[in-house]
Protein backbone atom coordinates (compact mmCIF):
# COMPACT_ATOMS: atom_id res chain seq x y z
CA UNK A 1 0.00 0.00 0.00
CA UNK A 2 1.83 3.15 -1.25
CA UNK A 3 0.50 6.56 -0.29
CA UNK A 4 0.95 9.86 -2.64
CA UNK A 5 0.42 12.25 -0.16
CA UNK A 6 3.28 12.87 2.33
CA UNK A 7 2.64 11.83 5.56
CA UNK A 8 5.20 13.10 9.10
CA UNK A 9 6.74 10.70 11.19
CA UNK A 10 4.40 11.11 13.76
CA UNK A 11 0.90 10.88 11.24
CA UNK A 12 2.62 7.25 10.31
CA UNK A 13 2.89 6.49 13.86
CA UNK A 14 -0.68 7.51 15.31
CA UNK A 15 -2.32 5.95 11.98
CA UNK A 16 -0.03 2.65 11.55
CA UNK A 17 1.60 1.89 14.29
CA UNK A 18 2.16 -2.27 15.43
CA UNK A 19 1.00 -2.32 11.82
CA UNK A 20 3.67 -4.09 8.79
CA UNK A 21 4.50 -1.05 7.08
CA UNK A 22 7.42 1.50 6.78
CA UNK A 23 7.38 4.81 6.15
CA UNK A 24 9.83 6.08 3.19
CA UNK A 25 10.51 9.76 2.36
CA UNK A 26 6.99 10.27 3.47
CA UNK A 27 5.02 7.70 1.68
CA UNK A 28 3.56 4.55 3.45
CA UNK A 29 4.94 1.31 2.28
CA UNK A 30 3.84 -2.06 3.06
CA UNK A 31 6.85 -4.49 4.75
CA UNK A 32 7.36 -7.85 2.91
CA UNK A 33 6.69 -10.43 4.76
CA UNK A 34 9.46 -13.75 4.26
CA UNK A 35 9.61 -17.05 3.06
CA UNK A 36 10.22 -20.19 5.08
CA UNK A 37 14.10 -20.16 4.24
CA UNK A 38 14.58 -16.60 4.53
CA UNK A 39 13.09 -16.97 7.71
CA UNK A 40 14.90 -20.10 9.00
CA UNK A 41 18.52 -17.78 8.43
CA UNK A 42 17.17 -14.46 10.21
CA UNK A 43 16.25 -16.51 13.13
CA UNK A 44 19.43 -18.56 13.59
CA UNK A 45 21.25 -15.01 13.18
CA UNK A 46 18.93 -13.37 15.55
CA UNK A 47 19.67 -16.57 17.52
CA UNK A 48 23.45 -15.83 17.43
CA UNK A 49 23.27 -12.28 17.99
CA UNK A 50 21.83 -12.38 20.94
CA UNK A 51 23.67 -14.74 22.43
CA UNK A 52 26.91 -12.96 21.79
CA UNK A 53 25.49 -9.92 22.72
CA UNK A 54 23.87 -11.11 25.70
CA UNK A 55 27.44 -13.06 26.88
CA UNK A 56 29.20 -9.49 26.52
CA UNK A 57 26.85 -7.05 27.92
CA UNK A 58 26.85 -5.34 24.52
CA UNK A 59 23.56 -4.10 23.92
CA UNK A 60 20.16 -5.13 22.28
CA UNK A 61 19.24 -7.72 19.45
CA UNK A 62 16.00 -6.61 18.25
CA UNK A 63 14.06 -8.66 15.66
CA UNK A 64 11.75 -6.81 12.34
CA UNK A 65 9.03 -4.82 12.54
CA UNK A 66 10.96 -2.15 14.96
CA UNK A 67 11.10 1.10 13.42
CA UNK A 68 13.82 3.16 13.32
CA UNK A 69 13.53 6.82 12.21
CA UNK A 70 16.02 7.32 9.49
CA UNK A 71 15.32 10.89 8.81
CA UNK A 72 12.27 13.47 9.13
CA UNK A 73 9.89 11.56 6.77
CA UNK A 74 11.24 7.45 7.31
CA UNK A 75 10.98 4.91 9.87
CA UNK A 76 12.88 1.75 8.40
CA UNK A 77 11.73 -2.05 9.77
CA UNK A 78 15.06 -4.24 9.30
CA UNK A 79 14.31 -7.68 9.18
CA UNK A 80 16.65 -7.56 12.45
CA UNK A 81 19.26 -4.94 14.36
CA UNK A 82 21.86 -4.78 16.79
CA UNK A 83 21.38 -1.24 19.59
CA UNK A 84 24.75 -0.91 21.46
CA UNK A 85 24.72 -0.15 24.90
CA UNK A 86 24.70 3.64 24.56
CA UNK A 87 21.95 3.85 22.13
CA UNK A 88 20.18 1.28 24.45
CA UNK A 89 20.62 3.70 27.34
CA UNK A 90 19.05 6.51 24.93
CA UNK A 91 15.25 5.01 24.77
CA UNK A 92 13.14 6.90 25.75
CA UNK A 93 9.71 5.55 24.79
CA UNK A 94 10.17 2.09 24.31
CA UNK A 95 6.93 1.11 23.08
CA UNK A 96 7.43 3.08 19.82
CA UNK A 97 9.63 3.90 17.09
CA UNK A 98 12.69 4.52 17.95
CA UNK A 99 14.23 8.01 17.02
CA UNK A 100 17.48 6.81 15.94
CA UNK A 101 19.10 4.23 13.36
CA UNK A 102 20.73 0.82 14.62
CA UNK A 103 24.10 0.36 15.32
CA UNK A 104 24.15 -2.75 12.68
CA UNK A 105 20.98 -3.43 10.70
CA UNK A 106 20.07 -6.64 8.78
CA UNK A 107 18.50 -7.16 5.69
CA UNK A 108 17.28 -9.47 3.52
CA UNK A 109 17.51 -9.12 -0.15
CA UNK A 110 15.27 -11.18 -2.56
CA UNK A 111 14.32 -12.42 -5.97
CA UNK A 112 12.21 -9.38 -6.51
CA UNK A 113 13.55 -6.42 -4.69
CA UNK A 114 15.12 -4.03 -7.14
CA UNK A 115 18.47 -3.13 -7.21
CA UNK A 116 18.01 0.82 -7.12
CA UNK A 117 15.78 0.07 -3.99
CA UNK A 118 17.96 -1.70 -2.13
CA UNK A 119 20.75 0.66 -2.71
CA UNK A 120 18.23 3.50 -1.52
CA UNK A 121 17.36 1.66 1.36
CA UNK A 122 21.60 0.62 2.48
CA UNK A 123 22.50 4.73 1.67
CA UNK A 124 18.96 5.92 3.90
CA UNK A 125 20.41 3.83 6.82
CA UNK A 126 24.42 4.90 6.48
CA UNK A 127 23.54 8.14 5.90
CA UNK A 128 21.54 8.20 9.27
CA UNK A 129 24.38 6.56 11.44
CA UNK A 130 24.34 3.06 11.02
CA UNK A 131 27.47 1.61 11.22
CA UNK A 132 27.08 -1.49 9.27
CA UNK A 133 23.99 -2.90 7.11
CA UNK A 134 24.54 -6.12 6.47
CA UNK A 135 22.63 -7.40 3.16
CA UNK A 136 21.81 -11.46 3.75
CA UNK A 137 21.51 -13.18 -0.20
CA UNK A 138 19.99 -16.57 0.57
CA UNK A 139 19.55 -17.99 -2.51
CA UNK A 140 22.94 -16.85 -3.24
CA UNK A 141 24.47 -18.37 -0.22
CA UNK A 142 26.40 -14.58 0.34
CA UNK A 143 25.98 -11.53 2.04
CA UNK A 144 27.43 -8.22 1.61
CA UNK A 145 27.97 -6.36 4.27
CA UNK A 146 28.38 -1.93 3.62
CA UNK A 147 29.90 0.43 6.10
CA UNK A 148 28.95 3.95 6.52
CA UNK A 149 32.72 5.07 5.57
CA UNK A 150 31.19 3.72 1.95
CA UNK A 151 33.03 0.78 1.72
CA UNK A 152 31.24 -2.59 1.15
CA UNK A 153 32.08 -6.08 0.68
CA UNK A 154 30.49 -9.53 -0.62
CA UNK A 155 31.00 -12.72 1.56
CA UNK A 156 30.82 -16.04 0.32
CA UNK A 157 29.23 -19.08 2.14
CA UNK A 158 32.85 -20.30 3.16
CA UNK A 159 33.63 -16.78 4.62
CA UNK A 160 33.62 -15.59 8.04
CA UNK A 161 32.04 -12.11 9.05
CA UNK A 162 33.29 -9.67 11.99
CA UNK A 163 31.96 -6.74 13.21
CA UNK A 164 34.40 -4.65 14.72
CA UNK A 165 34.32 -2.23 17.23
CA UNK A 166 30.26 -2.58 17.33
CA UNK A 167 30.49 -6.37 18.21
CA UNK A 168 34.46 -6.63 19.28
CA UNK A 169 35.45 -10.58 19.11
CA UNK A 170 32.45 -11.53 17.13
CA UNK A 171 33.36 -13.94 14.52
CA UNK A 172 30.34 -15.89 12.17
CA UNK A 173 31.10 -18.71 9.68
CA UNK A 174 28.52 -18.46 7.06
CA UNK A 175 28.05 -21.66 7.05
CA UNK A 176 25.78 -21.47 10.10
CA UNK A 177 23.91 -19.25 8.42
CA UNK A 178 24.13 -21.25 5.12
CA UNK A 179 24.51 -25.14 5.39
CA UNK A 180 25.38 -27.39 2.91
CA UNK A 181 21.99 -27.85 0.83
CA UNK A 182 20.52 -31.49 1.82
CA UNK A 183 20.78 -33.82 -1.31
CA UNK A 184 16.76 -34.81 -2.09
CA UNK A 185 16.21 -38.17 -1.48
CA UNK A 186 14.63 -40.13 -4.62
CA UNK A 187 11.08 -41.82 -3.93
CA UNK A 188 11.45 -45.51 -2.42
CA UNK A 189 10.00 -47.56 -4.61
CA UNK A 190 8.31 -51.22 -4.05
CA UNK A 191 8.12 -53.98 -6.08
Amino acid sequence: MAQSQSVSVDEFWMQYAYQPYELVNGRVMRAKTLGLRYSVVILRLNAILEEYAAAHNLGEVVGAQVGFRLGKATIRTPRTAFIGRDKQRAILRPYSYLTFPPDIAIEVIMPDDSVKESQHKVRQYLKAGTVYLWAIHPELHQMTIFHRSGKSRTFKRSDTIQAGSILPGFRLSLLTLFPQPRKEQSPETTD
